[in-house]
């Protein structure tokens, strides 16, 4: 867990935001906006727990407890039994708001049942959406939440690393893949967070999961792959040929790879994100198949593996320093193959990082059979 300053300053600088709506704070759910504004990671299960912002005040189960107290910053912990239920523990953290009327912020997944519960021990509280403002704080990293994302992207490249020098003809997709997730974790990833091995026709539908199929000589592979650093997502894939690539595939392949680096290379501080989309799309467009290239350029990275900025047409969101996302061209021959190579981009006040080290020439990804 992070420093209680960087803790406190995030509630800070929220509370002074929401004061404008006329929102007196924000009641937050187990998720990454919890872990962003607390530090405390949980799983979200049948048992409330709820966190009560800018007083810092926490709800848990009583077997959650310690864990709040050691591995949040929490000001207060307030825990119920299985017995006794979390009501009177509820009213406690929310103190004065079960018996004023006010209105408070929550995230657009609320749950009904929390909502409901909320009703019964609050009955004046009025709940708001206020998951854009959280996110606006959000989608801007601080020089650690950076560092965080770039420890990811080192251990999932080592992860896709194995799976290069893993695949060869007979391994099955899920074989592969648990290669990938096991040199993930052993490079220091909190957890692995997906992990897509395709292989031949599969390769050609971008959110396919490893099968039994056998990779074979000739498959086009797609290895895509996420992990966690103290929450902070990674998100890489690379495309391999087991054997030497037909033309077509060579074709498909330079064809992705110019759309990625014409993406990458237009990226800066103040354009609209949309840009990068249309750069990488244009590319592909004037090589004859846009229509095979079927989803956005990209998405932001942080405490969700998909999150704000979308890199997509129609988002005319500026790039700010500090923003980080990923650039994935692809194109999918449905059938045949597909291909999709994917880095991990951090705005920096002139230009750019790419935090992702990966070799992407067609060498690199061609594959002995």
């Amino acid at each position: 867990m992070r420093s209680g300053k960087i803790y406190s300053s995030r509630v800070q600088d929220l509370t002074r935001s929401l004061t404008k709506r006329r929102i007196e704070g924000v009641l937050l759910m187990p998720g990454p906006n919890m872990r962003y504004f607390l530090g405390f990671h949980t799983k979200s299960w049948e048992r409330l727990t709820l966190a009560v912002l800018p007083t810092r005040s926490l709800v848990v189960p009583t077997l959650d407890y310690e864990k709040a107290k050691s591995l949040s910053a929490a000001r207060q912990v307030f825990h119920y039994s299985d017995e006794a239920g979390p009501k009177e523990a509820l009213e406690e953290a929310l103190g004065d708001l079960t018996t004023t009327i006010g209105s408070h912020g929550v995230e657009r997944e609320f749950p009904l049942w929390i909502s409901e519960l909320l009703r019964d021990v609050a009955p004046g509280l009025t709940l708001t959406n206020v998951s854009d403002s959280i996110l606006g704080m959000r989608v801007v990293k601080d020089a650690d939440e950076l560092n965080l994302i770039r420890r990811a992207s080192a251990a999932v490249e080592k992860g896709i690393v194995a799976a290069k020098d893993f695949v060869r003809p007979g391994v099955t997709e899920t074989e592969t893949m648990f290669e990938v997730e096991r040199n993930i974790i052993r490079a220091g990833a909190e957890e692995t967070a997906f992990c897509v091995v395709q292989s031949g026709a599969n390769s050609a539908m971008p959110h396919a999961e490893a099968t039994s199929k056998t990779i074979e000589k000739g498959d086009a592979v797609v290895v895509d792959a996420g992990a966690t650093v103290e929450g902070y997502h990674a998100d890489i894939t690379r495309t391999f040929f087991l054997g030497e690539p037909t033309d077509r595939q060579r074709k498909i392949y330079r064809l992705v790879l110019t759309a990625q680096t014409r993406a990458v290379e237009c990226i800066q501080e103040g354009i609209p994100a949309q840009e990068v989309d249309r750069a990488a799309r244009r590319v592909i467009d004037e090589g004859g198949f846009g229509e095979y290239f079927i989803h956005r350029t990209g998405h932001g990275l942080g405490l969700e593996v998909h999150e704000p900025p979308y890199i997509r047409n129609g988002n005319s969101e500026q790039l700010r320093p500090g923003m980080v996302f990923t650039v994935e061209p692809g194109i999918y021959l449905p059938g045949k193959f597909g291909v999709r190579i994917e880095d991990n981009i951090a705005v920096k006040e002139a230009g750019y990082a790419n935090l992702t080290r990966l070799p992407k020439n067609l060498r690199w990804s061609t594959l002995r059979a």
